[in-house]
């Protein structure tokens, strides 16, 4: 005999009718991220497969499921304890069961806010901003402001945020721990079996940030969350304080830094969680917390180190910390390269140190009225690759970890121009055409808020990419 399961929605969400109401997921979820808590259950619960599941959204309403062992459900008919007298109802009931995807609650209403803004395109802190040059060259005339030196500038960064939720062989797994199970004895409406791409469902007045793997970072009545997508469950360990408009992260695979804007940093390392002082710095392409004198860095899942003598932080890579020094020199601390970057003309000073990447260096540098970007290959002996005339350093904005220069961006050594409409999405440019979205070869049919390798995020539901 098929053993059974039934869930209901109450005000506190989706739970299990069992004797202890097994909690499964707040009532706005997908109906995947429901069905993957009550396979848990079953599973770990040693269920014979496939489950019969009875999911009851209202008192009156039952949705009748088999849930299989690979994690696929179909509808079923069930012969009912008091069959309905009404056979025009009878076949409304079957006609509502068979009706797919099937939907366990209302989705949120539509915000026409931008609800997904990542935290990368927001206007850096004080801290952030800071010019680099002035902290290896103090000057007790000059009071440094913030203000009139946005000098943030980074490079593109590719390949963040890329992690999967289930490897290919999890069937198999299940398969190879979990004994053949008899075949079902009731009658199902069709042997067709159905896949729902929705993973999670973001609950009302919730502004999603980044991923970092499986971790959805994001902000909710000015508090973070950090939601693992595959369970729905909030994994932050401890309270952290944040000002939810300005705060910031940069995530790369299962690491983060996260920078609440109130002096403090939450770094996070696949499950382990940090808090330490300084601020979130993004001039590398890799998340690190400095101290705000730049001179003390820790990376996730590290101690914190001081930099080298007489040098400042200016970013980290997946494989370095990087330090600059005075007058103009860079130093990558595991392949122990240094590399001094040339000047635009003779005479000329640097004014910013901007960014760097394991293969390049910006920097901003002046001469008399002149102005100029400078991009330097620090891996051919500081090669210069660009150096181009502008204004002034104020002329060169910072969206998204990338370089904009009078409505151009700073890509391949180049400055290209700037697709409009469109957005920022890790720090590549996504055009609207046509009703569709655009990024290479790549091509989306609803606006994404977020992106990975694993997830989309649009319209406030995480699915699979």
């Amino acid at each position: 005999m098929t053993e059974k399961l039934t869930v209901m929605l109450t005000p506190t969400g989706w739970v299990l009718d069992n004797a202890s109401k097994t909690y499964l997921a707040p009532a706005e979820a997908a109906s995947k991220q429901v069905m993957r808590k009550v396979y848990g259950y079953a599973f770990e619960n040693k269920y014979n497969f496939p489950v019969a599941v009875d999911i009851k959204p209202t008192a009156s309403k039952t949705l009748p499921l088999l849930l299989n062992l690979d994690q696929s459900t179909q509808p079923r008919i069930s012969t009912p304890a008091t069959p309905s007298t009404d056979p025009e109802q009878t076949q409304t009931d079957i006609k509502n069961i068979n009706t797919e995807p099937h939907e366990l609650a209302p989705k949120p209403a539509h915000t026409t806010t931008e609800p997904t803004t990542p935290a990368a395109i927001r206007t850096q802190p004080t801290d952030e901003n800071t010019n680099l040059t002035d902290l290896l060259e103090p000057s007790p005339e000059k009071e440094h402001n913030t203000t009139n030196n946005k000098k943030i500038i980074a490079l593109s960064i590719a390949g963040l945020l890329a992690l999967g939720i289930l490897a290919a062989g999890t069937t198999l797994a299940i398969n190879a721990t979990h004994p053949e199970q008899p075949q079902a004895q009731e009658t199902t409406t069709s042997p067709t079996q159905t896949h729902d791409p929705n993973i999670y469902a973001l609950p009302a007045n919730t502004t999603a940030l980044a991923f970092a793997g499986n971790t959805l970072i994001s902000t909710a009545e000015n508090k973070l969350t950090l939601i693992n997508v595959t369970t729905g469950e909030n994994t932050l360990k401890e309270p952290f304080e944040i000002d939810a408009a300005n705060t910031r992260v940069l995530s790369n695979d299962s690491q983060a830094v996260i920078d609440g804007n109130k002096g403090k940093t939450l770094l996070i390392d696949g499950e382990n969680q940090k808090i330490v002082d300084g601020v979130l710095l993004t001039r590398g392409t890799a998340p690190i917390a400095v101290s705000k004198d730049f001179k003390s860095y820790t990376l996730p899942g590290k101690q914190t180190q001081k930099a080298p003598e007489n040098s400042v932080v200016l970013g980290a890579t997946d494989k370095n910390v990087l330090f600059i020094k005075a007058p103009a020199t860079i130093e990558y601390s595991t392949d122990h390269r240094s590399v001094a970057i040339k000047a635009p003309a003779e005479g000329a000073k640097i004014t910013g140190w901007i960014a760097a990447t394991e293969s390049r260096a910006v920097t901003t540098w002046s001469k008399d009225e002149r102005n100029w970007l400078v991009v330097t290959d620090t891996h051919d002996n500081g090669k210069t690759t660009l150096s181009q005339e502008i204004p002034s350093a104020q002329a060169v904005s910072y969206q998204s970890q990338n370089v904009i220069i009078d409505k151009k961006y700073l890509k391949d050594d180049k400055l290209q121009e700037i697709c409009e409409p469109g957005k920022w999405l890790n720090s590549q440019r996504w055009c609207s055409t046509d009703n569709h979205w655009t990024n290479g070869d790549q091509t989306l049919d609803q606006e994404p808020q977020l992106l990975t390798d694993t997830y989309i995020l649009t319209e406030k539901t995480v699915k699979e990419h």
